[in-house]
C-alpha cells in the first residue's frame, strides 16, 4: 500500500479543492525544489538546490511588484497607504457655520485629494519601473545560476568537458528554446544576447545539435538494414545527456516557478469562493430569520408584562439576598469577640500605671513630712528654751 504522503514534483491544480489547507506559493515551490534534487549527489543537490532558491526568492519579489500594478488597474480609486493623507480644515466654533470658512474647507478637501491622486500616479509609475528592473535581474539571475549548475553537472560527465559549457548552453537554447523563455516573457535571441552579456562572450559557440533526432520508429531489425540512419545519428553521450541535464533543468529553474504561479492563482480563487459564499449564506439567513420573525404573531401586552414582573422579581429576590449577605458580614464583624491579649495588656498597663503613681503620691508624702518634722523640733526647742527662760528669770 503506497503512503498517502508520496512526494510528486509537479502540483495539478485540479487535484486539490478549495476547501483543502492551501500552502503559500513559496513552500509548493521550494517543496518542489526539494523534491527534484533529493536523487542527486548530496554536494551538487545544495548547489542547485541553493541557486534555484535564489532565482525563486527574485521571481517572488517580482509577482508581489506585479500584483501591485494590477490592483492599481483593477481600482482607479484606490489609494496606497503611503499616499493617504489626513488633514481637515478646523476652525473654532465661531467660524464653523460661516459660508466662507465652508468654502475654505472644501478647497482644502479638493486640495488634499488632488494630493492623494498625484501620489497614487507616482507610486504607479514607480511600481511600474521597478516590475521592469526586476524582470531583467530575474533573467540576468537565472542564465548566471543557469550557466552554474550546467558547470556543476559537466564536472559528473565524463563525456565532456568543461571548456564546452557555452557549446551545452548554446545546444539547449536550440532543443528547448520555447521551454527556457516561457517564465520571462522573452524571445529567445533576447535570452541568448542577455547570456552573452551578464557572462562577457563576443559570441556562442556552434551547438552540439539543432534537434533531437526523433528514434521511436526505429526498430533494432531497421537499425540492421538501415546503417545510414544510424550513421546520421547523434553520438550516444549526446543523446544520453541532453534530455538527462535539461530534465535537471527543467525541475530546479522553470517547474517551481510555474507551480509558484499556478499556487498563487488556486489561492485567489479560493478566497473569491469563500467570500462569494459567506456573502450569499450570510444574506440567506438574514432573509430566513426576517421570514420569521414576520411570520410571528404579535405578542398579548398582558403575556409581556408578565414576562417583564416575572423577571424583575427574580432580579429583586437576588439582590434582597445579596444585601442580607451584606448585613450578616457586617454584624459578625461587629459583634466579633477583641483581641484579650491586647485587653488584657492594657488593663495591666492602666495597673502599672496606677501603682506607679500611688508610689510617686507615697513617696511625695513622705518627703513632705520629713521636711515639716525638723521645723516641729526647732519649735519645740525654742518654746523649751523661753520656757527655761522664763523659770531662771
Amino acid at each position: 500500500m503506497s503512503s498517502p504522503s508520496t512526494k510528486r514534483t509537479r502540483f495539478d491544480s485540479a487535484a486539490l479543492s478549495p476547501s483543502d489547507s492551501a500552502p503559500t506559493p513559496m513552500a509548493a515551490a521550494r517543496q518542489s525544489i526539494s523534491s527534484s534534487v533529493e536523487s542527486l549527489q548530496p554536494e551538487i543537490a545544495s548547489i542547485l538546490s541553493r541557486l534555484a532558491v535564489e532565482l525563486l526568492v527574485c521571481f517572488h519579489k517580482l509577482k508581489l511588484k506585479q500584483n501591485q500594478v494590477k490592483k492599481f488597474a483593477d481600482d482607479p480609486d484606490f489609494i496606497p497607504i503611503s499616499a493617504r493623507v489626513k488633514f481637515a480644515l478646523k476652525g473654532s466654533k465661531l467660524v464653523e457655520q460661516d459660508e466662507e470658512y465652508l468654502s475654505l474647507a472644501a478647497d482644502t478637501n479638493s486640495i488634499v485629494e488632488n494630493f492623494q491622486k498625484d501620489l497614487r500616479s507616482k507610486i504607479e509609475a514607480a511600481t511600474k519601473l521597478e516590475v521592469s528592473k526586476l524582470q531583467e535581474v530575474l533573467l540576468d539571475i537565472f542564465l548566471k545560476n543557469l550557466r552554474m549548475a550546467i558547470k556543476t553537472i559537466l564536472l559528473c560527465e565524463d563525456a565532456f568537458k568543461t571548456e564546452e559549457l557555452d557549446k551545452v548552453f548554446a545546444t539547449l537554447s536550440k532543443l528547448y528554446s520555447n521551454d527556457l523563455v516561457e517564465n520571462f516573457t522573452v524571445t529567445i535571441n533576447h535570452l541568448i544576447s542577455t547570456y552573452k552579456r551578464v557572462h562577457s562572450l563576443p559570441s556562442l559557440p556552434p551547438p552540439f545539435i539543432t534537434e533531437l533526432p526523433d528514434t521511436s520508429g526505429i526498430t533494432q531489425s531497421s537499425q540492421f538494414s538501415q546503417p545510414t540512419t544510424q550513421a546520421n545519428l547523434p553520438p550516444q553521450r549526446i543523446l544520453v545527456f541532453f534530455p538527462k541535464l535539461w530534465r535537471i533543468v527543467d525541475s530546479i529553474f522553470i517547474q517551481p516557478l510555474k507551480i509558484y504561479e499556478s499556487v498563487m492563482a488556486r489561492n485567489l480563487k479560493a478566497a473569491e469562493l469563500k467570500a462569494l459564499g459567506e456573502e450569499f449564506f450570510t444574506t440567506k439567513t438574514t432573509d430566513d430569520t426576517e421570514m420569521q420573525v414576520d411570520s410571528e404573531p404579535p405578542a398579548d401586552p398582558v403575556i409581556l408584562n408578565n414576562l417583564i414582573q416575572k423577571k424583575v422579581d427574580i432580579a429583586t429576590k437576588k439582590l434582597s439576598a445579596e444585601v442580607s449577605k451584606l448585613r450578616l458580614a457586617l454584624n459578625k464583624a461587629k459583634n466579633s469577640s477583641r483581641d484579650r491579649s491586647g485587653a488584657s495588656a492594657k488593663k495591666s498597663g492602666d495597673r502599672i500605671a496606677g501603682n506607679t503613681n500611688d508610689t510617686s503620691d507615697a513617696k511625695t508624702k513622705q518627703k513632705n513630712q520629713s521636711k515639716k518634722k525638723p521645723q516641729k523640733s526647732s519649735n519645740t526647742k525654742n518654746r523649751a528654751s523661753t520656757r527655761a527662760s522664763s523659770k531662771s528669770s
